[in-house]
């Protein structure tokens, strides 16, 4: 089961995620937005109000509201296993990690109930994606301690106006834990397909221009 630390919560293999709301503490023309993170119905589906996840294939969402303009966005997300010792295999998403290949990283999510933040109604010029992906292994500050992060980034040419009524997805990730296993087909430890998965993770976002509202978790 897993949590994350946002008012987000479904489920996934037999730990539990919890998931935490946040705030952007910055001033500006964008003062007062506020992001959040979810566990998602579906890959497209409502944000849920629970923080727990029992699902063997997770969909993960960063929300906006209250965003007035936008010209590029940065979203890290840190994952380790709850008892410090680790990323389990079957999270092991970066390149050439175990579980390589069964993550989607969505930027502007898959649409639904929340507009992609980066081309509704007027799209960001020249929007370029920096970033995608997960990160483990980097041998610098990003993943110490074998800590695993999610990172987004992306930035357009110019800003572009944004209704602060909607709530925008920024960000969305499906995970695949039911099939993950290497490229030999051995199942990765820690996933649905294994008898016996890891202790559980925690998932919390970087503290920095954004005040995050909660923190996350995984356990089995």
């Amino acid at each position: 089961m897993s949590r994350p630390g946002g008012p987000g919560r479904t489920a996934a293999l037999a730990m539990p995620l919890l998931l935490g709301v946040a705030a952007f503490a910055h001033a500006g023309l964008n003062a007062g937005a506020e992001a959040r993170l979810y566990w998602q119905s579906t890959s497209n589906g409502t944000g849920l109000a629970a923080r727990d996840n029992t699902s063997s294939a997770p969909n993960l969402l960063v929300t906006v509201k209250g965003l007035k303009s936008l010209r590029g966005v940065e979203v890290q997300l840190f994952i380790n296993s709850f008892d410090g010792a680790g990323v389990p295999a079957a999270w092991h998403m970066e390149s050439g990690g175990c579980a390589d290949g069964f993550a989607t990283f969505n930027p502007g999510g898959r649409g639904g109930l929340y507009p992609n933040v980066f081309n509704d109604s007027v799209a960001v010029p020249g929007l370029h994606v920096v970033e995608n992906t997960m990160l483990l292994g980097t041998g610098d500050c990003r993943t110490h301690h074998g800590i695993g992060q999610f990172h987004l980034a992306a930035v357009g040419e110019a800003g572009s106006a944004r209704n602060p009524s909607r709530e925008y997805a920024i960000w969305s990730i499906n995970f695949d834990l039911a099939n993950s296993t290497d490229s030999l087909g051995v199942p990765c430890a820690g996933g649905q397909r294994r008898s016996c998965g890891p202790p559980g993770c925690v998932f919390w976002p970087r503290h920095q221009s954004v005040l995050w509202r909660g923190a996350g978790f995984l356990r089995d």
